[in-house]
């Protein structure tokens, strides 16, 4: 990291606090894809910094242990208040490694730091190794006088016989006089510590998510206007997320190219133009939780029995949008940038035939809902882009550029493609655009803190981080990365319908079948006469 290099080893010392003679540059410590944090709180606590308590990761659920949660409730109250009283901020004297505390160093796992401001004198301490510690502080050498406090345990106690709890924290406190607001500090101490932090489990684990129901319109007779039949299929639906963080395990991709090779810098290197994941072990919940999965994760693979089912040739047009306007009389919740590159309440001339955009996941479902139909699961549309040869793309396994409108690197506003313009990248079953024209919403998952929706077919707008404007060189391309490889597809975090609209995100709708698969999964319960169980 850019604080320190030996972090994960002893706490280290921030060497931007340590450059300031008094302190006052503050740094907040974050390890957001950490699922163990008592390493960066224990640095933060040394160092007299503050803490990042990132837990919604882009929409992923990192959580805080029940342990490590505790910690932080119980840091918190202290740091702001040897903050408060110029001791860890504006100090006169900070010294890491303080040697009146012993024994310490690797031997022991006990580290402090001693703070000094006129009469007043602290030390945070922390306890790296894994077994309770005994030791001292030797306050007369530290020219430190007056009544001793343990912070922690809201007590007065004797310097001479101190205990800390293995990877644990302490704060103690000395002064002639009490400094204003210690007593409310000790009480509420007091009670936030009569529970042993240690007894608190370390055990940390990815939140479940459950896939949202998307309805089942009554089936229609034959396919609606505009709409393609997808027969009945076994299909081998196969995908992965491509998010930039949170791990990427290359022993479980199926060929999507999702997991970066080796390491890279942006700009410069072919893969920040297009984008792969950091690789690394894939347990942090990243992506999504289909319904065999076991928790969320970035690869998907499951034999499914779909269909039939029918679905649009293309995606929704923006003529077709104003069309179902003027029918419905439909009005957003929110219409903070709806339909943001209209003009009048009308698409601008010469824009009628390219994709609806500026619409959020509710806008696009009202649209279908309203039609007798429904948004797609992913499995359903990669199906119909794909057919059942697993193929990347819906002409093959070579990516073709000239199949699919030309890629649009830079811009403050998305020019699309007219939809039905490159009718050489439909799929075997003649369903166009699915690839570089506009990411395309289908499934939706939830769970207690979060909610997101599976993107696929990627937009033609896909900035790269260039030279042009004053940025340090990066360890990767941070804009959302493309997902053109039909085994592929991104995720965008729902927070609101004013935020969640976008002109690079489009929509095509399903219609159900006859014959079709019942709701909410859409997929058969049978057994393939190959004998293979296909799952439900």
């Amino acid at each position: 990291d850019n604080i320190t290099d030996v972090f994960w080893d002893e706490p280290g010392i921030d060497r931007a606090k340590w450059l300031d003679p008094t302190g006052r540059r503050q740094t907040h410590v974050c390890d957001r894809w950490a699922k163990d944090r008592h390493d960066a709180m224990q640095f933060a606590h040394f160092n007299g910094v503050g803490y990042e308590s990132w837990e919604d990761v882009w929409g992923i659920w990192m959580h805080f242990s029940a342990r490590d949660g505790e910690a932080l409730r119980r840091l918190q109250p202290v740091w702001k208040w040897l903050g408060g009283i110029e001791l860890t901020q504006g100090y006169e004297e900070w010294r890491p490694y303080a040697e009146e505390v012993a024994p310490a160093g690797k031997a022991t796992g006990i580290y402090a730091s001693r703070w000094v401001h006129g009469q007043h004198c602290a030390w945070t301490v922390v306890n790296r190794g894994k077994v309770q510690q005994s030791f001292s502080i030797n306050t007369s050498s530290a020219a430190c006088s007056g009544r001793f406090w343990d912070l922690f345990s809201g007590s007065e106690v004797s310097p001479t016989s101190l205990t800390l709890a293995a990877e644990g924290y302490a704060a103690y406190y000395m002064a002639p006089e009490a400094a204003p607001g210690l007593q409310q500090l000790l009480a509420t101490m007091r009670q936030l510590t009569q529970r042993p932090l240690e007894s608190y489990s370390k055990q940390w684990s990815p939140q479940a998510q459950q896939m949202e129901d998307p309805g089942t319109p009554p089936p229609a007779t034959a396919a609606p206007k505009g709409m393609v039949e997808i027969p009945r299929t076994k299909f081998l639906f196969q995908t992965g997320g491509r998010e930039i963080e949170g791990g990427c395990d290359v022993t479980e991709d199926f060929g999507t190219g999702n997991c970066c090779p080796g390491s890279h810098i942006c700009p410069g290197d072919p893969l920040c133009d297009d984008q792969c994941a950091f690789a690394g072990a894939d347990d942090r919940g990243i992506d999504v939780q289909y319904w065999w999965d076991s928790r969320p994760k970035r690869f998907h693979s499951a034999k499914l029995d779909v269909g039939p089912f029918f679905i649009d040739r293309s995606v929704v047009t923006k003529s077709e949008y104003a069309s179902y306007l003027s029918t419905s009389s439909y009005q957003p919740r929110d219409p903070t940038n709806f339909l943001k590159d209209w003009a009048h309440g009308r698409p601008r001339k010469g824009d009628e035939d390219r994709p609806v955009t500026w619409v959020s996941l509710q806008d696009a479902r009202e649209y279908c809902r309203y039609f007798g139909k429904r948004l797609p699961h992913a499995y359903e549309w990669q199906l119909a882009a794909q057919g059942t040869d697993g193929r990347q793309y819906p002409w093959g396994n070579e990516m073709d550029w000239a199949r699919i409108p030309p890629v649009q690197r830079n811009g403050t506003e998305v020019m699309l493609p007219k939809v039905l313009h490159h009718r050489t990248s439909d799929s075997v079953f003649n369903v166009s655009d699915t690839v570089g024209v506009v990411w395309q919403f289908t499934d939706v998952f939830n769970d207690p803190h979060t909610r997101g929706v599976v993107v696929k077919g990627s937009s033609n707008f896909n900035p790269i981080l260039s030279g042009d404007f004053p940025a340090l060189p990066q360890v990767g391309n941070w804009y959302f990365p493309p997902a053109r490889k039909l085994t592929q597809h991104n995720r965008i975090l729902l927070m609101d319908e004013s935020i969640d609209r976008a002109g690079t995100v489009g929509f095509r709708c399903v219609a159900s079948h006859p014959e079709g698969a019942p709701g909410p999964r859409h997929v058969h319960e049978t057994v393939a006469d190959d004998g293979v169980s296909y799952l439900i």
